[in-house]
């Protein structure tokens, strides 16, 4: 099937011409700041990331993936049985609330840091250009407005004609959850609850992709060296039980070839290979 997509796609392909530049730049989401165009006050402001948090209808789910009974989307006031159940947990500061108005706060997963942080505030952002298309390597998951509004940002920045000529690809090496536009978000369903760093989520990625796109096009540019996430790999908890026993057998030993596949094959043959592999758990 793969063969027969690839080959009915041959008429429309066309070959990319021209230079290769990739710009990479880790970002501290909660303390970026940026301009934004609020529609409703017709004016520019100043606006800024906040601590990462999960509100009330991520626990909802989504229409075609339901999550847990009795939550539900477009929840934008808080309950104070599952407030009272939450502060048992870690209680959200007043600054992290009003941060992420009108979200209600379920989980305030940027300031809860045991035994590590629970999401992450450093992110990862790419954009690699490829003659005249630009791949923009993203850290979460743009609704379909949000992903058009960064597309439609970066073609003005790289003066492309079309839109077209812009892939959203992700995910890239960091997973922050969902990124919404400031009028979904203000609504909170599943993907507004799950807009991690606030409701101009969006605004600051489109700053920070912009200023990617301006690097690419100056070949003298050079992007700040930002600190990267904490690594914490080696802290990590692990609940499986390890391999406690692995044995090969008397007469064998691990990678080694039962069954060697034949040397050559046609279309259509079906190759065997047998050999001895152990515990895939780690």
């Amino acid at each position: 099937k793969a063969l027969e997509l690839l080959r009915a796609g041959e008429q429309g392909r066309r070959y990319l011409s021209g230079g290769l530049r990739v710009v990479h730049q880790y970002q501290d989401m909660p303390n970026y700041k940026a301009l934004y165009w609020d529609p409703a006050s017709s004016q520019e402001i100043p606006v800024h990331g906040c601590q990462p948090a999960m509100g009330y209808s991520f626990a909802a789910g989504t229409t075609d993936g339901p999550g847990a009974f009795p939550f539900s989307q477009n929840v934008v006031t808080a309950n104070p049985l599952w407030d009272s159940i939450r502060n048992l947990i870690y209680g959200p500061s007043e600054s992290q609330m009003a941060c992420h108005y009108p979200k209600p706060i379920m989980l305030t997963t940027g300031e809860m840091t045991f035994p590590f942080e629970w999401q992450p505030s450093v992110v990862s952002t790419q954009l690699a250009l490829v003659g005249d298309v630009a791949l923009v390597c993203v850290p979460g998951e743009f609704t379909t407005m949000a992903g058009r509004r960064l597309r439609d940002a970066l073609r003005q920045t790289l003066h492309f004609a079309s839109n077209k000529n812009v892939l959203i690809v992700g995910l890239c090496n960091t997973y922050a959850d969902y990124i919404t536009t400031p009028e979904e978000y203000k609504v909170q369903r599943y993907e507004g609850a799950s807009t991690i760093f606030g409701p101009y989520t969006l605004p600051l990625y489109l700053d920070i992709y912009r200023k990617l796109a301006q690097a690419t096009l100056s070949p003298e540019s050079r992007l700040a060296r930002n600190e990267p996430p904490l690594d914490f790999f080696n802290d990590l908890l692990s609940l499986t039980t390890p391999v406690v026993f692995d044995f090969a057998g008397w007469s064998a030993h691990f990678g080694q070839v039962l069954l060697e596949p034949p040397e050559t094959v046609v279309s259509g043959d079906t190759v065997l290979a047998r050999f001895v592999s152990h515990s895939l758990l780690v």
